[in-house]
């Protein structure tokens, strides 16, 4: 009996031994499938969605599945963007933190040299998730406080709060891809599909963010929308230059974080004459020559979600910047847009990309232009 019961603790421990090896090979298993981040990917978990979505919808599942498989974080995007209701995103360990890792993807992989992506991480910044509006809290930037003796009160400023609604407004586009692309590997597909959507996002929203048109239901207002441009000093040189950062900085004090936002141009004068400065500089290519723009990002409140991207090939498109209706009239009277492409004729296939954001201004006073600056 007693050499039984060694036996079988002998037969336990290796039975222990066993499991540790295995719990450590699994491990290791994990943290190798870990180190496959969206930061060693050329697009980026938004990317991947996009192109997961065009092969699957071209019939390619086994190279979709291929590329990407062991890709947890795509795996639990797929899942969401399957569920019946939106809402869902607002439920615990499930799409709810998903929600913040893609919204941080596409401004950090996807446009990152936007400069709403910029203006977003240098200001306030929040997620939408279930098309909650989000409260923004208002207020100017008043001293209070300071050093007293013991026992003395404290002094108290009268602050005056009030707030701001962020909705999920929705920014789209369209563009059409030729098959052709997608016939490469799916990493190569990814890089040119990041590189065609980057760009055509990050125009579409800083054209919108940078301009002047008033708040709609439908889009947020322009920086510029109710700013009256400051006279831009005359004679060109540093001494232009000089006089331009002045005034602009006058006009957003107090500011917090002052920034410029300039073209190319103008970037590339600043960086002649004068090299260094303690102001940050994001460089816009959709503002016109001469044109520059100071804002206090502090005072920048922006919310973003989660992209969704749909494909097609059997579509009709009107292939215009300022789209219409594909027939409009009476029976026999319609006004036909031009021009219009079929997908389906062409062999080409149309992305569409919805993303749902929106911003504001947390304070009146943080944004003053000039325009026809001289340097």
């Amino acid at each position: 009996m007693n050499e039984l019961n060694a036996e079988v603790g002998l037969l336990k421990r290796q039975v222990r031994d066993v499991q540790s090896v295995t719990g450590n090979v699994q491990h290791l298993v994990r943290k190798l499938i870990d180190l496959r981040t969206p930061d060693d990917r050329p697009g980026g978990l938004c990317v991947r969605s996009a192109v997961a979505s065009w092969f699957v919808h071209l019939g390619r599942h086994a190279e979709a599945r291929t590329a990407f498989t062991g890709d947890r974080d795509l795996d639990r995007l797929s899942e969401f963007r399957s569920a019946v209701t939106p809402a869902m995103t607002s439920v615990p360990t499930w799409a709810a933190e998903l929600a913040t890792t893609v919204t941080g993807d596409l401004a950090d992989r996807l446009i990152p040299e936007s400069v709403f992506s910029q203006l977003r991480g240098l200001g306030t910044g929040y997620t939408i998730a279930g098309g909650a509006l989000i409260r923004v809290p208002t207020w100017s930037p008043t001293t209070t406080g300071g050093f007293i003796a013991e026992g003395a009160p404290i002094p108290v400023s009268k602050f005056s709060f009030g707030s701001l609604t962020l909705g999920p407004k929705k920014a789209a586009n369209i563009v059409a891809l030729s098959d052709e692309l997608a016939m490469g590997s799916p990493l190569d597909v990814e890089a040119t599909l990041r590189t065609i959507l980057s760009e055509a996002l990050q125009l579409m929203i800083d054209g919108v963010l940078l301009g002047s048109t008033a708040v709609t239901t439908a889009a947020p207002a322009g920086l510029l929308n109710g700013v009256t441009p400051l006279t831009a000093s005359a004679g060109g040189g540093s001494a232009a230059l000089m006089g331009d950062i002045k005034q602009l900085a006058n006009a957003i004090a107090p500011a917090l974080k002052p920034v410029l936002i300039m073209n190319p141009t103008q970037a590339a004068a600043l960086g002649l004459l004068a090299p260094v400065s303690s102001l940050a500089l994001l460089v816009a290519p959709t503002l016109a020559a001469g044109t520059v723009i100071a804002i206090d990002a502090a005072a920048f409140a922006s919310a973003l979600g989660v992209p969704a991207f749909r494909v097609s090939q059997n579509a009709a498109v009107h292939e215009d910047t300022v789209p219409l209706p594909l027939a409009t009239g009476a029976q026999g009277s319609a006004v036909v847009a031009t021009p219009m492409r079929s997908t389906f004729q062409t062999d080409t296939t149309a992305l569409r990309t919805i993303i749902l954001c929106d911003w504001t201004l947390r304070r009146t006073g943080a944004v003053a232009t000039i325009t026809g600056a001289t340097w």
